[in-house]
């Protein structure tokens, strides 16, 4: 079988994190397939084995994620696989993946952090947004990070996703979590096999699941990566008693920070509509394709 992972790397991720990452995949995850990796982006690497790079314009945060599923549609024509995953940059394969992942049409991989825990998970809550979720249909939340599919089906998936986020953008509206927040919104509503948190293990994070993990979520500086400073200060979240975290008090604290991000991305998208002309005729184009089923 041929199964092409799909990665966004662009300014420093690529730098930090692709050559590793491009490394892992090919000796580790199928070893039995015919493994390939496509890597958008804004670099000029030389020619490697079983890496293609496809030329993108790097647009900032949010933007590199949230319109990473336009940018791998607009890819997808010379991507020659059976079966196509899209993974973070930032990751690391250390063991062989299993053999199941590949027997269902689509397939995800649940947030660590919400692993038996989804009454905890960040759904989009705001009706306005395409991606909100009811909360009769908060069962499982997926991480971003990495998610796959059979070629037919995978291409669905990333022209309904597209659609939505351009739905959004239209109104300048961008989803609590960006692209993860539609990933879910589709999750909600189609068959998706929930891989293990073992997919997207984090050693830093005190987080119990069966199983074994298979691929690492490397540790970064997103304000360094970004160029951009935080503005959140861990401290004052912790219990003045000395116990742990005061749970009440970091959601609270967490809701704040939230809203006052997605109004600041609501002010960045308006004033960057310009960002989505190399993409409106072929939404149209999905648009019109999507309403005609």
């Amino acid at each position: 079988m041929k199964i092409a992972f799909v990665v966004t790397a662009t300014g420093a991720y690529f730098d930090h994190f692709f050559d590793d990452l491009a490394r892992s995949i090919l000796e580790r995850a199928f070893p039995s397939h015919d493994v390939s990796v496509l890597c958008l982006t804004d670099r000029s690497p030389p020619a490697r084995a079983g890496v293609r790079f496809a030329r993108i314009e790097r647009l900032g945060w949010p933007f590199d994620s949230l319109l990473k599923f336009h940018r791998i549609r607009t890819a997808y024509a010379e991507i020659d696989a059976d079966y196509l995953f899209c993974i973070d940059a930032d990751m690391l394969v250390v063991r062989e993946f299993g053999s199941t992942v590949l027997e269902s049409p689509l397939c995800a991989v649940v947030h660590p952090s919400f692993y038996n825990r989804t009454s905890l998970a960040t759904f989009e809550t705001d009706p306005i947004s395409t991606a909100f979720v009811p909360r009769d249909r908060r069962r499982c939340y997926y991480q971003g990070c990495l998610f796959g599919g059979k070629r037919h089906a995978f291409a669905s998936m990333i022209d309904a996703i597209a659609l939505s986020i351009e739905a959004d953008l239209s109104r300048a509206v961008i989803a609590v979590w960006h692209d993860e927040s539609h990933l879910n919104k589709f999750a909600s509503e189609n068959a998706i096999l929930a891989l293990d948190p073992g997919y997207a293990y984090l050693a830093a994070r005190d987080v119990d699941f069966p199983g074994t993990a298979k691929v690492l979520h490397l540790h970064k500086e997103n304000d360094r990566l970004r160029g951009e400073r935080s503005s959140i200060d861990v401290a004052s979240i912790l219990d003045p008693s000395g116990e742990g975290v005061d749970t009440d008090l970091f959601r609270r604290l967490l809701n704040v920070q939230v809203a006052r991000l997605s109004e600041e991305q609501r002010r960045r998208t308006s004033e960057s509509r310009t960002i989505m002309d190399p993409w409106r005729d072929r939404i149209a184009r999905l648009r019109s394709r999507n309403e005609a089923r």
